[in-house]
């Protein structure tokens, strides 16, 4: 076994609407989260960071 860790995150952002509301809080939230790999379920292309 490997000394390697990863680190995985995931969000469902269903509820979350795109423009206004919640949506550019979780929008910074995605961009900020340290993680080798990001799964964003239910999402949409406007949520994610670029």
């Amino acid at each position: 076994m490997s000394s390697e860790e990863i680190t995985v995150a995931s969000w469902n952002t269903e509820w979350t609407p795109v423009p206004g509301g919640r949506g550019p809080r979780v929008r910074e939230r995605l961009r900020e989260v340290d993680a080798d790999i990001l799964v964003v379920t239910e999402g949409q292309r406007g949520l994610l960071p670029g």
